[in-house]
C-alpha cells in the first residue's frame, strides 16, 4: 500500500479564520447542516464529534475528530471505512476579516485501487470545500 495525499483546491473565505472554525466546532451547526444534507446524494449524520455519511455503494463511513489545533486546523480520523483515512480541514489567516479553506485526505490506497478512487475522491474533496464556501460567503 502506498500512503497518497489528496487534497481540494483553496477556497477564499470572507471571514476570520477564527470565526469559520468557532462555527465549525459548534454542535448547533450541525442541526442546520442536516437539514441541507437532507438534499444531499450522500446520507449524513452527526453525533457529537462523530459524523457517518452512507455513500452508495460503499456504505457507511465513520469519521471522529481526533484533533483540534484553533484556529487552523481539524482533523477527523475514520473509524468505520473500507480504506482507512484521515481527513483534514486547513484553515490560512489572509487578512483580519478573510482566510482561505482547504479539504485534505491521507490514505494507504492498495496500487491497484489508486486508479478507481482517485477520481471520486477529489470530485468529494471539491464537493466539500465548494459546500463549506457556499455556507461561509
Amino acid at each position: 500500500m502506498i500512503m497518497e495525499r489528496f487534497e481540494s483546491s483553496v477556497r477564499e473565505i470572507n471571514r476570520s479564520r477564527e470565526a469559520v472554525y468557532d462555527r465549525i466546532t459548534d454542535p448547533q451547526v450541525y442541526d442546520k447542516i442536516k437539514d441541507q444534507a437532507a438534499n444531499a446524494p450522500v446520507d449524513m449524520r452527526f453525533d457529537g464529534e462523530t459524523v457517518t455519511l452512507n455513500v452508495s455503494p460503499v456504505g457507511d463511513i465513520t469519521l471522529s475528530l481526533v484533533e483540534k489545533v484553533r484556529p487552523e486546523r481539524l482533523t477527523f480520523q475514520t473509524t468505520q471505512s473500507m480504506i482507512p483515512f484521515t481527513l483534514q480541514l486547513l484553515l490560512t489567516e489572509t487578512g483580519p476579516e478573510s482566510c482561505t479553506a482547504q479539504v485534505a485526505v491521507e490514505a494507504e490506497i492498495p496500487f491497484f485501487l489508486k486508479g478507481m478512487v482517485s477520481g471520486p475522491l477529489n470530485d468529494g474533496l471539491e464537493k466539500v470545500i465548494d459546500m463549506m464556501a457556499q455556507a461561509f460567503n
